[in-house]
């Protein structure tokens, strides 16, 4: 009976991940479109859809462990998924933020084109894609790789912050739309050091191994 718990469980984490999947692809279109009712949808329709997601997993969670009181192997799936989850919640708050950027930035003139944010947003995109993927086939090997994909987003995020900065330095008048684009890269690189968290967890599930504050060496 607690395998079909857990499997049901597993459903639910894999569901969760495919709606930030699509907050986040949502909220960068909305962005670079400079079109703002997709960005309001985020905020105030795909978040409390992903609250309630995440309160779904936590009961269906607790309940299974409170039940069947499982150990070993099972027990790190729950527990795993749990951490995943809460990781999944974060991400979520995370769109809601360069969402919000967004509709701040649609109503300014575009202070330049968008050029490292968009191959920013694909590294994060396949970041996330991935890790759904690990996480569906329990795949640690997959999960550990997608680690060194954390460096790539790092250095756009500091390509992105050096452009600003000129940007903020050449006119103060560029520094509030600077500052939001910082803000949306910096929400991203978030993102994906969360992603890095959710490949933690898969390998704590197939592994047993506690990679967290390991850095890269697992």
């Amino acid at each position: 009976m607690i395998n079909k718990n857990i499997t049901e469980l597993k459903k639910l984490v894999i569901e969760y991940t495919l709606h930030v999947e699509s907050m986040l692809s949502g909220s960068l279109q909305g962005v670079f479109d400079r079109q703002s009712d997709p960005l309001k949808q985020i905020i105030e329709e795909a978040e409390r859809a992903a609250n309630i997601m995440d309160l779904s997993i936590e009961d269906m969670a607790i309940n299974t462990i409170a039940k069947f009181q499982p150990v070993a192997t099972n027990l790190r799936l729950i527990v795993g998924m749990l951490k995943m989850s809460n990781s999944l919640e974060r991400i979520g708050d995370h769109c809601v933020n360069i969402a919000q950027s967004g509709l701040f930035l649609n109503e300014q003139p575009q202070l330049k084109p968008f050029i490292d944010l968009p191959k920013m947003k694909d590294s994060v995109m396949q970041m996330l894609c991935e890790a759904s993927k690990a996480l569906l086939e329990l795949d640690s090997g997959a999960a550990r790789a997608i680690y060194e994909m954390d460096d790539i987003v790092d250095n756009y995020q500091r390509a992105i912050k050096a452009d600003l900065i000129g940007y903020m330095e050449k006119d103060a008048k560029n520094i509030r739309r600077s500052i939001e684009l910082l803000n949306i890269s910096g929400n991203l690189e978030r993102i994906a050091d969360l992603i890095t968290n959710i490949c933690e967890d898969i390998i704590y599930i197939k592994d047993g191994v506690v990679a967290r504050h390991q850095g890269k060496k697992i």
